[in-house]
């Protein structure tokens, strides 16, 4: 671990333990016209962490400057090194600058279930990760980390494309990093990409993971992998007591909007109702008042709205009771997409006459401009 940045605020940044905290220190002597300053900071973080490889090139580049040598001729391929490296750079100190979200969080959150712990927001284009904790008083923000993303960017459609998922998913298991190549350095968190609205769309691909970094790195730029997140190796290992693989919630933002959590209220207990309100109608066995909350260009697994219809009939026809349980509501807004489309995920319990069945259910909701909600896309499994 690296002793506490020469000259740095206790009360400014992150545990002053943390490699990232020691190069924002010597940004901030490097803003403030310190370069004497920044030169001891970047000189102690390089001995104590070699491979960090931004404060190796920063610390070049003062040495340069002290020194008088005149700028160097770069290659091709170490120029877009630079690039990117100077990228890194701008996003960690973009987060420096904008640190001081208390009481605020993500607007894609909605409602969490009291068993969820904690969830995980990644904002991709500032290459950042987040985890909430999901307390009794609300979310809480307990930790953040600097990530890279898919080498293409943002926006996954198609299998190979280099992008990164815009979506809400979940983690399904933990992959020990003994057992993977060293690409993927101290492990991996594999997430359920391509979700019900991600087929819906025709977007393919697969091995979604959240993910650590080479051996002999701290960390990759901002757009180094083939669609993952990736942490540094350190920071990966610190997210184990914060995710439980088959539960945690991974929601991949293009740009996240801070918003106040009162400032959602309203908005969650309006789709919480009309979840509420679907489950009575099913169990009413009144066809039209279930179906009458599914959209027209609604599609579920294959069928689209006249064949759903048809199938509901058929099934409500040949019951005489029918018991709906709801447990387990997760609520998200979901990202990237110009309507305000919702997510509403929950345990499912179904009895009726000779069947029970229990399985997870996702529906994803429309709130339409004249303030109606409707279903357009569900799925089981």
């Amino acid at each position: 671990m690296i002793a506490g940045p020469v000259g740095a605020n206790p009360g400014l940044l992150m545990p002053a333990t943390a490699p990232e905290a020691h190069l924002l220190v010597a940004l901030d002597h490097l803003n403030a016209g310190r370069a004497d300053a920044a030169l001891a900071n970047l000189s102690l973080l390089t001995r104590q962490q070699p491979d960090f490889r931004l404060a190796q090139y920063l610390y070049a580049n003062l040495l340069d400057a002290r020194s008088g040598r005149p700028a160097r001729e770069l290659a091709p391929d170490t120029g877009a090194m630079i690039a990117s490296l100077r990228s890194e750079a701008q996003r960690r100190w973009a987060h420096r600058l904008g640190r001081g979200m208390n009481g605020l969080i993500p607007q894609s959150l909605l409602t969490l279930p009291r068993k969820f712990r904690y969830v995980v927001v990644v904002d991709l284009s500032a290459s950042r990760l987040y985890v909430f904790e999901n307390t009794p008083e609300g979310l809480r923000l307990v930790r953040d980390h600097y990530s890279s993303i898919g080498r293409a960017g943002i926006g996954k459609e198609v299998e190979g494309d280099g992008r990164t998922p815009v979506g809400i998913y979940h983690v399904t298991e933990y992959l020990d990093g003994k057992a993977l190549p060293d690409l993927y350095g101290a492990g991996a968190y594999p997430v359920d990409y391509p979700n019900a609205w991600d087929r819906r769309l025709g977007r393919t691909g697969y091995g979604i993971w959240v993910h650590g970094v080479p051996s002999d790195t701290f960390s990759r730029v901002p757009l180094a992998s083939e669609g993952c997140v990736a942490l540094a190796n350190v920071d990966f290992r610190g997210l184990a007591p914060f995710i439980k693989p088959g539960e945690t919630p991974v929601v991949l933002v293009d740009a996240i909007q801070w918003v106040r959590e009162s400032d959602s209220d309203l908005l969650a207990a309006s789709l919480r109702s009309q979840v509420m309100q679907w489950r009575r109608d099913w169990e009413s066995l009144d066809t039209d008042a279930y179906l009458a909350h599914y959209a027209e260009d609604f599609s579920a697994e294959g069928m689209d709205r006249a064949a759903f219809a048809e199938h509901k009939r058929l099934v409500n026809g040949a019951r005489s009771f029918v018991q709906i349980e709801i447990n387990d509501l997760e609520l998200y807004r979901y990202p990237g997409v110009e309507e305000l489309l919702f997510v509403a995920r929950f345990r499912q319990q179904y009895v009726s006459d000779d069947l029970l069945r229990e399985a997870t259910k996702s529906q994803y909701w429309r709130l339409t401009p004249d303030g109606r909600w409707e279903i357009v896309e569900e799925a089981t499994g």
